[in-house]
């Protein structure tokens, strides 16, 4: 979304992480309301339900591909379509580039470990979030963004797609009538 942004060469230019304290208090407010999450950083997702990323990846499959919620059968290892046979391993790590956790609060912990964004899941949609977008305006300079109608973004507000592309060409010296 605009957390990270690096150059050619691979050297990072824009860093916009969560705070830390603003961390702490979405993931209390995310795990107090109940919703599935997963929490983005610089190297990886990360993930403290394997099972709820599961049933979560199912709940997009139906949403985004519309194959009926009757015709997937969530299994530990992955899950698998009766219709036309083909498995998908939802549960691997190495497809699904997920790392799994304990504890979030654990991650939140390290000195080092910085949020890029938190991801809020649910299956009904928009109407479930009203209370998380009203409470997240009282924790701090983030904005509340969906990629689908099933999920909400959590980022710092300067971590958006346009204003990275900003301060990264002014980085490069081009002012903002130079860019298209």
């Amino acid at each position: 979304n605009g957390a990270m942004v690096f150059n050619t060469a691979g050297k990072l230019i824009v860093n916009e992480p969560i705070p830390k304290e603003e961390s702490f208090k979405i993931n209390k407010l995310l795990k107090d309301s109940g919703f599935y999450f997963e929490i983005v950083g610089a190297d990886h997702v990360y993930s403290d339900s394997r099972l709820r990323r599961i049933a979560n990846f199912s709940d997009l499959l139906v949403e985004k591909v519309g194959i009926p919620k009757t015709k997937i059968c969530v299994i530990y290892n992955g899950i698998f379509f009766h219709d036309n046979k083909v498995s998908f391993a939802a549960g691997s790590d190495e497809i699904m580039k997920i790392k799994y956790v304990p504890d979030f609060k654990d991650l939140l912990k390290k000195p080092s470990f910085e949020v890029m964004k938190f991801v809020a899941f649910h299956p009904d949609g928009p109407k479930v979030f009203n209370h998380i977008r009203e409470e997240i305006k009282k924790i701090g300079d983030l904005i509340v963004t969906a990629s689908s109608s099933t999920n909400i973004e959590i980022n710092n507000i300067k971590a958006q797609k346009g204003i990275a592309l900003m301060d990264y060409a002014k980085l490069q010296g081009y002012q903002p009538n130079e860019v298209m």
